[in-house]
């Protein structure tokens, strides 16, 4: 397995933007500052003029399809909607934030498990801030991993579709991936994945069948977090010999060296990325080394 830096992609800056406006905050510790951010979603005042801001008094009323058939009935969040849900929103987010630094204490045999409910509820965090469920139904991740033949599936409805239509249009077809193929359809490098992370860009994935498949990197490593969880929660033996590079008949030998590299990216992106989507802007966490000079008098940190 090989994994290019550019992979065959445009050249970053011919790429167009997904979020004009611009969001940076120059700190030492990175990933403290993101989640510090986060916590922003914790202040009931802030939530009620993010929310005003983001929906309105608009409504939405639409009829999700998937294969002609009705899978999911959503709304937009009237103002009394959304500021009913505060409270859900804001133990979301402390419990996302608690997820994910408890994982960091963990060694990397069990660390995706808390990883993964850590996304999962950043997940319905954006869900339940863009739509409203106008109908009940089974809740489910959405997804399915086979441990064996190391291949995830995707499935009509569950948390997966509902946080697929938050960032994209229209629901995922039920497509099967190896998960070789999950990591290999793009970069596993963050510089290179922080620079993609304001711009319209998904990775190019060949599906079971063969067919060409467009993926967001916010897909993917979604995908990716859960795939891991499953095999370090059910199949912990499997899981064992990937990490210490025990060669598998359904894996290459070396797939334990990508899956480290790619757990400690998506880290970093994966809230990124869903900062971006929240605040519709490009979120930018640069350390003091990467700062310019002459840039302190545009700098402003209380600016959201």
């Amino acid at each position: 397995m090989t994994i290019s830096f550019l992979n065959n992609k445009k050249p970053f800056r011919s790429l167009p933007h997904k979020w004009e406006k611009q969001y940076i905050i120059y700190t030492k510790d990175p990933i403290k500052e993101i989640w510090n951010s986060l916590r922003d979603f914790t202040s009931y005042e802030y939530l009620k003029r993010f929310l005003t801001d983001r929906i309105g008094d608009s409504e939405i009323d639409e009829i999700i399809k998937h294969n002609s058939k009705e899978v999911l009935h959503i709304g937009g969040l009237t103002n009394n909607v959304a500021i009913e849900k505060i409270p859900l929103f804001q133990n979301l987010i402390n419990q996302a934030n608690d997820f994910y630094f408890a994982s960091t204490n963990l060694p990397l045999l069990s660390q995706p498990i808390l990883l993964f409910y850590s996304f999962e509820t950043l997940a319905q965090f954006l869900f339940q801030s863009t739509y409203n469920l106008n109908k009940k139904r089974k809740y489910t991740h959405g997804l399915y991993y086979d441990s064996q033949k190391h291949i995830l599936e995707v499935k009509q409805e569950g948390l997966f579709q509902d946080f697929h239509i938050s960032h994209s249009k229209g629901m995922m077809k039920c497509h099967s991936f190896e998960l070789e193929e999950i990591i290999n359809c793009g970069s596993i490098n963050p510089i290179e994945l922080e620079s993609y992370s304001g711009k319209l860009y998904s990775h190019n994935i060949t599906d079971t069948k063969g067919e060409n498949v467009s993926l967001t990197e916010l897909d993917r490593e979604f995908m990716f977090i859960f795939s891991i969880s499953v095999l370090a929660r059910y199949n912990i033996l499997e899981w064992v010999k990937i990490l210490d590079g025990t060669k598998l008949d359904n894996l290459d030998a070396d797939i334990g060296i990508f899956i480290r590299r790619y757990i400690n990216t998506t880290k970093l992106i994966f809230p990124i990325l869903i900062l971006n989507e929240l605040r519709r802007k490009s979120c930018f966490f640069f350390e003091p080394g990467r700062f310019m000079a002459d840039e302190w008098d545009k700098y402003d940190d209380k600016t959201k």
